[in-house]
């Protein structure tokens, strides 16, 4: 491949990628709540033109996470209007530069045919485009932990100090970003690969105590000056939040349990969830990881001792947290499938293993999904089988035909055949959830329509809605009140100013009818939500 060709071809999956994660971004509602919370964050941030307090609400509450990601958001609301695109299109950029370093650290290990396929396989996994059109620290975190991988390798192979430098300027961005766990990832992989090659001694020397000092140059300002405006509760509760969470649980909530010493899940979920969190390539992936094991220490390390020290806390696993490893992942999958397609006999024995993973556990799994969404979902949640099952069906049938392909010897058709089908159920996906989600979930709508029929007295309370209250910090311009108190909404129907209630529960209203005795007014009701008033 020439430069010119190359050059086109890595533009053209940059502008794939970047189509992929911002197509219809604008008029798709907000789906994770903790999104919805960042953003909430992100709009204080703007609107109060403090920059460097992060702030929820009015609460007065420490908001123990730095603040880079949060600038990310709200450069993209100043630009772009306080919406769903100002809140995306710069986060769905960041992980398109995933994408397009993941080639560019692949090129450097291997060659430019493995570097374009880690590169789709990472934008076509399950777990990746899912993150890279919800905004939250891990896309940018992957980022910033790449680049600073990309610049090791550079510095081994070429022993130029520019490399080297660069190295503690993203991990200070990684940790300006999610905090101590940036530096934590990317020290805990260099020192595995130091140990593993045999090197660590001679990485200890004056250069490292140069990097240190640029590190702390570069992330210090901003926990200073946090430190001079809110004092020792914010050193307390960030290292409660960023470093005592991986020794202890947490609820939902982030209070801590009553049994701080014992693991939340077991050591091997991550394990488990990679088998989802990967689709479609999820079957190859640990014959990937077991053939490049003694072969590729560089990726071997960053993929081990990301999902090793997640596995290790007792806090929840929740899988985004592992993303910083998926990059490393797609480069391993591409460079065992690029082997098999060049001697496939030296590797039928892990390809069979990637065959039997697919149709007895992958397989299955995805069938009985699929049965379940069509047979089984409750009627309540019946609004979302139009986003799940046209997706989940073509996925499902995708993977079969692409596993017919690997038992028939026909690698190359197969690896096609997943690609294919991750791309083709994305693209239906994303007007799926165009059409059927806010009818689904109509709390944005709810929202907008108070924003307009709310006057000065008026009130609002979020009854029985605790996970719509993020969304509702976003979208509604009014305070309102989060209970599950029915005396406290009671309170608020029975006296004279006009109340608003969205529940998540619509059979509340005939229950409240009765304890109050009046009557309420339903402005709009579907199967999941409700909004009404009491006049």
């Amino acid at each position: 491949m020439d430069r010119k060709k190359e050059i086109l071809i890595v533009l053209l999956l940059f502008i794939f990628a970047f189509f992929l994660f911002t197509w219809q971004i604008g008029s798709i509602p907000i789906l994770d709540g903790d999104t919805a919370y960042s953003a909430t964050i992100a709009k204080n941030m703007l609107q109060s033109g403090d920059w460097m307090t992060l702030k929820y609400q009015d609460s007065g509450e420490i908001i123990p996470k730095p603040p880079l990601f949060y600038w990310i958001i709200a450069a993209g609301f100043k630009i772009f209007g306080i919406n769903e695109f100002g809140l995306s299109i710069f986060h769905s950029l960041l992980a398109a530069l995933t994408i397009l370093l993941t080639y560019l650290v692949t090129r450097e290990l291997f060659n430019k045919r493995i570097a374009l396929w880690s590169s789709l396989i990472l934008l076509t996994s399950a777990q990746f485009f899912y993150q890279a059109r919800s905004p939250l620290q891990d896309v940018p975190l992957t980022l910033f932990i790449t680049a600073a991988f990309y610049c090791f390798i550079l510095f081994e192979k070429r022993k130029n100090y520019i490399f080297y430098y660069l190295i503690p300027i993203f991990a200070a961005l990684a940790v300006l970003t999610k905090g101590p766990i940036g530096l934590v990832l990317i020290g805990l992989v260099l020192l595995i690969y130091a140990i593993i090659t045999k090197k660590f001694f001679s990485y200890i020397n004056f250069h490292l105590i140069l990097a240190l000092i640029l590190f702390l140059l570069v992330v210090s300002p901003w926990f200073i000056a946090e430190y001079k405006i809110l004092g020792p509760d914010f050193a307390k509760v960030f290292w409660k939040t960023n470093v005592g969470r991986f020794f202890m649980p947490t609820d939902q909530i982030g209070k801590d349990l009553s049994a701080p010493t014992k693991p939340q899940y077991d050591f091997y979920t991550y394990i488990a969830q990679l088998f989802i969190l990967f689709l479609p390539w999820s079957g190859f992936l640990y014959p990937a990881i077991f053939y490049n094991f003694k072969r590729e220490k560089v990726l071997i390390g960053w993929v081990l001792g990301i999902i090793i020290f997640f596995s290790l806390s007792l806090n929840y696993k929740i899988g985004r947290y592992i993303l910083p490893a998926y990059p490393a992942l797609a480069m391993l999958v591409a460079k065992f499938l690029d082997d098999a397609l060049n001697n496939y006999d030296s590797l039928k024995k892990h390809l069979a293993v990637s065959k039997w993973i697919l149709t007895l556990f992958i397989l299955p799994f995805m069938l009985a999904a699929t049965i379940y969404f069509i047979k089984v979902f409750p009627s309540e949640q019946a609004l979302y089988q139009g986003i799940v099952l046209p997706s989940l069906t073509i996925l499902f049938l995708g993977l079969i035909i692409s596993t017919i392909f690997l038992f028939r010897k026909q690698l190359k058709y197969a690896i096609v055949g997943f690609a294919t089908t991750a791309i083709i159920t994305y693209l239906v996906l994303i007007p799926s959830l165009d059409i059927y989600f806010k009818k689904a979930n109509p709390i944005k709508e709810y929202c907008l329509t108070l924003n307009h029929i709310i006057k000065p007295g008026n009130h609002v309370v979020l009854y029985d809605a605790i996970p719509s209250s993020p969304f509702a910090a976003f979208y509604l311009e009014h305070k309102f009140l989060n209970t599950q108190n029915h005396q406290a909404l009671l309170e608020k129907l029975k006296s004279r100013q006009r109340t608003y209630v969205i529940s998540e529960n619509p059979k509340v209203i005939s229950r409240l009818e009765k304890i109050a005795g009046i009557k309420l007014k339903i402005i709009s009701q579907n199967p999941n939500f409700v909004l009404f008033s009491n006049q």
